[in-house]
Order: C-alpha cells, then sequence, then structure tokens
C-alpha cells in the first residue's frame, strides 16, 4: 500500500502496484473506492481497493443525487 493525494486533493491510501496515471472510481452498489487502471478505450481493469478521507461513508454519492 501507499499513500496517495487525488487531484482533486483527497488524501487517500491505494495498492502498491498503483501508477500516476491510474483512476479512483466510485462504483454504484460498493463499499469503497477502487483503483481502476485504462486498458483501452472504454476497458479498464481492477488494481484494488482503496481509502480515500472524505469519501469513504458514501459522501460523493449523495453529491452526485
Amino acid at each position: 500500500k501507499r499513500l496517495c493525494w487525488t487531484e482533486a486533493g483527497y488524501l487517500g491510501v491505494v495498492p502498491g502496484e498503483s501508477r500516476l496515471d491510474d483512476e479512483v472510481w466510485l462504483l454504484k452498489g460498493g463499499k469503497m473506492p477502487m483503483v481502476l487502471r485504462k486498458v483501452d478505450e472504454g476497458t479498464y481493469e481492477l488494481v484494488g481497493d482503496s481509502y480515500i478521507h472524505g469519501v469513504m461513508n458514501g459522501e460523493k454519492f449523495e453529491e452526485g443525487r
């Protein structure tokens, strides 16, 4: 695991194999943010789960409604 800062300014913990161009996604129905890596246009692979402070209790899903 390693620490990260998201582009939006959130502090987080992501898998150790995460790369700078990976993305943190909030997937509907998920329990925690996931780190995804773009493989092709419209295709992603799962890198792993993450902890992003400030988005762990559904706060961002509530904003998107």
